[in-house]
């Protein structure tokens, strides 16, 4: 079963006046794409979505969202909870980055080890 902000991601991926609002909140011009709009206490960018299916709006992070939009949204793991089994990570360190060439897959482990992974393009 999906989470609820898994669900809005679902259902906002598909609205383009949604993915067009994204995009005005994101600063492109280096290699890391900053989210511009709301950061949480970790640094992470949040993006506020409406889900009809669910009936109120909903807080969801930004780079779970732009990986979604580059990979598909049957690429990104599943579930918010307090050990996911696969997490989204920012290879450039930077949790504001919402660049999908700068997000991967990895294991709950992986993310917690202390070597990090870089970019594939060699950026930041």
């Amino acid at each position: 079963m999906l989470s609820k902000k898994d669900q809005a991601i679902e259902e906002n991926i598909l609205k383009p006046q949604t993915v067009e609002t994204f995009y005005k909140n994101i600063n492109m011009s280096g290699d890391c794409h900053i989210w511009l709009g709301q950061i949480d206490h970790r640094g992470y960018g949040e993006f506020g979505v409406y889900s009809k299916n669910l009936g109120k709006k909903v807080s969801i992070k930004a780079h779970r969202f732009a990986y979604s939009l580059k990979h598909g949204f049957e690429k990104l793991p599943k579930g918010v909870t307090s050990n996911p089994e696969f997490v989204i990570n920012h290879m450039c360190h930077n949790p504001a980055c919402v660049n999908p060439g700068h997000l991967e897959v990895i294991t709950n482990k992986e993310n917690s080890s202390k070597e990090k992974r870089k970019p594939k393009d060699g950026a930041a």
